[in-house]
């Protein structure tokens, strides 16, 4: 990766018409090290860069918080793909069929597609940062089950996928991944009891000990049946 010097005579060559991404300094002469940092989509940089504040090196964008224009600061614009149009193309698809074929005659597969189109253009504006604050304590609650069942689903042959271990294993986790919610939301009556019983817990591994308890818990009442 080479370092160029930009100027108002070979912005356009190097920038706008670059085949390849493109990190650009903003910077402030008196303090060229107050940097920000911003990640856009190679469509969203061109129309940035156009904007009268990028013109002039004096001025930058402050993006830390606030998503204002702000002079004189300085930026680091980095073009990236985070999710291509075509990749969100292809979610949309795949969910609609998928649906189409879980839920049949509620809803055709067009329809379906509007419902997830517009559900997620509503959400996207939220913020990156919202979204993960409100799915976080999701994701933490459903990682355990979802771990605890794929380790089930591979090893269950040997145990003939008995459904008392599952239900017994499935149910310890269940409870676990409760507690473990409760940590993540910050319930700390909840988060003090559990730290003090469960082996891990402040690990977010909180989940392994029940679980293994109860898998034991369905082999031994498996083998008496």
């Amino acid at each position: 990766m080479s370092v160029q010097n930009i100027t108002n005579e070979n912005f356009d060559e190097i920038v706008l018409r670059s085949d390849k991404p493109v990190l650009v300094d903003f910077w402030a002469k008196f303090d060229p090290y107050v940097m920000n940092t911003l990640l856009v989509s190679g469509d969203v940089m061109l129309q940035l860069l156009k904007l009268p504040e990028f013109q002039n090196p004096l001025t930058g964008l402050n993006f830390q918080g606030t998503g204002k224009l702000t002079t004189p600061l300085g930026a680091t614009l980095l073009r990236t793909s985070v999710l291509p149009v075509k990749t969100a193309v292809g979610l949309v698809i795949s969910c609609s069929e998928t649906f189409e074929e879980l839920f049949p005659g509620k809803l055709a597969y067009a329809q379906w597609a509007v419902l997830f189109s517009g559900a997620s253009l509503l959400i996207s504006n939220f913020g990156l940062s919202k979204i993960i604050e409100f799915s976080a304590p999701v994701l933490y609650f459903l990682y355990p089950l979802a771990i605890v069942l794929i380790l089930l689903g591979l090893f269950g042959r040997f145990f003939g996928h008995a459904r008392t271990v599952y239900r017994w294993t499935m149910g310890a986790a269940l409870a676990a991944a409760v507690l473990e919610l409760c940590r993540v939301v910050g319930f700390q009556p909840v988060v003090g009891a559990a730290g003090r019983v469960l082996p891990f817990y402040g690990y977010g591994l909180g989940w392994v000990v029940p679980a293994a308890i109860g898998f034991a818990v369905g082999m031994v009442l498996e083998k008496r049946r």
